[in-house]
C-alpha cells in the first residue's frame, strides 16, 4: 500500500497538494499510531484515491477510520466497521493486544479556491486514547481552519509519538484549531464549514453513506431499508416550488371546467360549420347558374354582333362595287355622248351604220348606268338602318 510521510518544512520533501476547484475536495488523509500504522499520509488526485495492497494490509481499516467516520463522529463499532461487527471495539484498533496505552489520530484535509483565487484549507480530525483494562476510549474531535498538517502543525512529538490532548490544544492554540466537547457540536461545525445542509439532511446523508459502504450489501439486501434511506437522502423540495404546485392544483378544477367549455364550443362550431358549408354550396350553385346563363347570352350576343359585322362588311363591299360600276357607266355614257356630239358636228358627216352603232352603244351605256344607279339605291336602303351615313358620304365605318 502506497503511503507518503508528512511533509517536513526543514527537509526537501515534496510540496503539499493544492486544490483546483471552487468547491471543497479532499486533498490528503492520514493516520497516526492506529492499527499497524505509525505515521502515514495518503494523497488524493483530483478528489479521488485508490488504496492497493495485500489482504490484511489495512485498506478497509484505513477507510473505516477516516471517512465517513470523521463526518459521523460516532465510535460505535456498527457505525465505524464496514461489516457492522459490534465486537470490534475501537480500543482494539489502538492497543492491538500489545500496547498498554496508545494515543492515535485520524484526519482528512479539504481544500478549495475562493472567489478571490485564494486557497482555503480545512482539516477534520479525531484524537483517540486507549488504556489497557479501560473499557471506553477517550476521543476528541477538532477542526483546523487554515493551517496544514505537516507544514504548519503536527500531531506527533519530535520522537514521532502521538501528542496528548492537552499537548495538541497547545500546539493548535494559534493555528486555527477548534475543539468540541460534544460530537453534535462537531458535526454541526463540519456541516456549516463544508456543506450547509442543515442538521437533519446532514444526518440522513451520513447514514446513507454508512449503509452504502456495507461490504455485504449485495448479499443480504434490505430493499425497504435501502429505499427509505435513499428517499430520505433526497433534497427537500423548495418552498416556492411547493407553493407553485399547490396553486396549480387549486386551478386544476377550474382548468378542467374551462376545457369542457372549449370542447363544447368546438362541437357546436363544428356542427355550424357543416351546415354553413351546405348553405354556401347551395348559394354558390345558384349564383353559378345565373353566371352561366349570362355567359350564354353574352356569347350569343357576341355571335350576332360578329355576324352583323360580317354582313356590314359584305354590304360595304357590294356598295363599293356598285359605285365603281356606276362611275364606269357614267364615264362610258359621257364618252358616248361626246362621240355622238362630235358626229353631229362633223362637216363631212358620218355613215349611217357608224352612227347607228354608236347610238346603240350610247343607249346600252345609259341602260347600264340606270341599272347601276338602281342597284346602288337598293343596296343603300338595305343597310341604312345599320349605319348612320356620314356627312361627306365617304366614311363607311
Amino acid at each position: 500500500m502506497n503511503s507518503i510521510l508528512p511533509f517536513n518544512p526543514q527537509s526537501s520533501g515534496p510540496a503539499l497538494p493544492l486544490p483546483g476547484k471552487k468547491r471543497w475536495q479532499p486533498l490528503r488523509t492520514g493516520v497516526v499510531e492506529i492499527f499497524f500504522y505509525d505515521v502515514e499520509e495518503f494523497w488524493f488526485l483530483d478528489g479521488h484515491i485508490v488504496y492497493r495492497g495485500n489482504n490484511g494490509a489495512g485498506k478497509s481499516k484505513l477507510l473505516a477510520l477516516t471517512l465517513p467516520f470523521l463526518f459521523d463522529a460516532n465510535l460505535s463499532p456498527f457505525r465505524v466497521e464496514p461489516d457492522g461487527d459490534r465486537t470490534k471495539k475501537m480500543a482494539w484498533n489502538l492497543l492491538m493486544g500489545t500496547h498498554k496505552r496508545r494515543v492515535g489520530y485520524v484526519w482528512v484535509e479539504f481544500g478549495r479556491i475562493d472567489e478571490d483565487g485564494n486557497h482555503q484549507f480545512v482539516t477534520l480530525a479525531c484524537g483517540l486514547e486507549a488504556v489497557e483494562d479501560r473499557a471506553n476510549v477517550e476521543s476528541w474531535f477538532f477542526i483546523i481552519d487554515g493551517s496544514r498538517v505537516g507544514q504548519d502543525c503536527s500531531f506527533v512529538t519530535p520522537e514521532r509519538a502521538g501528542l496528548r490532548r492537552t499537548q495538541l490544544k497547545e500546539e493548535l492554540s494559534d493555528k486555527g484549531g477548534h475543539f468540541f466537547d460534544r460530537a453534535d457540536d462537531y458535526r454541526h461545525a463540519v456541516d456549516q464549514r463544508l456543506f450547509q445542509l442543515g442538521e437533519e439532511r446532514y444526518r440522513i446523508l451520513v447514514d446513507i453513506l454508512i449503509q452504502l459502504r456495507h461490504p455485504q450489501l449485495t448479499k443480504t439486501p434490505d430493499e425497504a431499508r435501502l429505499s427509505n434511506a435513499l428517499t430520505a437522502a433526497l433534497p427537500p423540495v423548495a418552498t416556492d416550488m411547493i407553493d407553485t404546485i399547490a396553486e396549480a392544483m387549486g386551478r386544476l378544477e377550474e382548468d378542467r371546467s374551462q376545457l369542457r367549455s372549449y370542447e363544447l364550443a368546438h362541437t357546436v362550431i363544428e356542427k355550424f360549420e357543416q351546415t354553413y358549408r351546405r348553405y354556401a354550396g347551395t348559394r354558390t350553385r345558384m349564383f353559378a347558374r345565373d353566371v352561366s346563363a349570362a355567359r350564354t347570352k353574352f356569347e350569343d350576343a357576341s355571335a350576332d354582333v360578329n355576324k352583323a359585322k360580317a354582313e356590314l362588311a359584305s354590304a360595304f363591299d357590294a356598295l363599293e362595287a356598285a359605285e365603281t360600276a356606276n362611275t364606269t357607266a357614267k364615264r362610258t355614257a359621257e364618252a358616248a355622248e361626246a362621240a355622238y356630239t362630235n358626229i353631229l358636228q362633223h362637216p363631212d358627216g358620218i355613215k349611217a351604220a357608224d352612227l347607228t352603232t354608236k347610238k346603240r352603244l350610247a343607249e346600252e351605256a345609259e341602260e347600264r348606268l340606270g341599272a347601276s344607279e338602281k342597284h346602288f339605291r337598293r343596296g343603300g336602303k338595305r343597310f341604312e338602318y345599320r349605319i348612320q351615313p356620314p356627312a361627306n358620304g365617304k366614311n363607311r365605318t
